[in-house]
């Protein structure tokens, strides 16, 4: 489960382009020497979700790299603050492959896929929808879409639920997701997938494990698995 990830390139471009800020703001910043060029290379020192590791949900896993590539540039931008560009970073991460979600869409009563006129309304400036007609881990959905829903289904009363579809854009890939808001009393939410329960749950027993090999290495050495397992 704890399965290990070389994770850095996304990290090394966000360095090296913060960085630029100084050399655009500050004349004559980029004939000074380069002083503080770092090189990180080590485990993730960040803050891990409550499972105590990241998951990759098969078959959506560009929603779990957007995770990780936020939480791995928060760690860099806590650590290093002030660096030079040419610095870098290689960070061993755990992850998690997990199952498909198994969760089901709420009932919704209208679907609508965002248009490019719909992102550039949104602003069409730095780490806006409308930049690039998409939104990013810099772009949270949830800080435009409720107002988006308010313009657009402004004649819907309370309890009205739509699905709203967009592009995503995460570690150089584009990828089509959706989520659902709620008309209440107080404004649009964001609802929830509902959760999906199994017709049949089958924990595993000492047999089980056993069966599948009892030498070092194998579950049934100690009916459990592991890492490498």
């Amino acid at each position: 489960m704890n399965k290990k990830l070389i994770y850095g390139l996304c990290a090394a471009s966000f360095l090296m382009t913060a960085c630029d800020y100084n050399e655009d703001n500050f004349p004559g910043f980029d004939q000074e020497p380069l002083t503080d060029v770092v090189y990180y290379e080590g485990e993730f020192t960040g803050k891990y979700p409550t499972e105590g590791y990241f998951s990759l949900v098969q078959g959506d896993e560009e929603s779990g790299k957007a995770t990780i590539e936020k939480a791995l540039i928060e760690m860099l931008k806590d650590t290093y603050p002030y660096c030079d560009k040419g610095s870098s970073a290689k960070i061993k991460v755990k992850v998690a492959d997990v199952m498909p979600s198994q969760e089901k869409e709420p009932a919704y009563e209208d679907a609508y896929e965002l248009s490019t006129a719909d992102y550039d309304a949104m602003g069409t400036g730095k780490n806006e929808p409308g930049e690039h007609d998409n939104f990013s881990y810099r772009i949270d959905p949830n800080d435009y879409l409720p107002d988006f829903c308010a313009g657009k289904y402004a004649d819907k009363a309370e309890g009205f639920i739509c699905k709203i579809i967009y592009k995503y854009y995460s570690n150089r890939v584009t990828t089509t997701q959706a989520k659902y808001y709620k008309k209440g009393a107080d404004g649009w939410t964001e609802e929830p997938l509902i959760p999906y329960d199994a017709d049949k749950k089958l924990p595993l027993e000492e047999q089980d494990y056993d069966a599948m090999g009892i030498e070092a290495g194998e579950p049934g050495a100690n009916d459990t698995f592991v890492s490498d397992e």
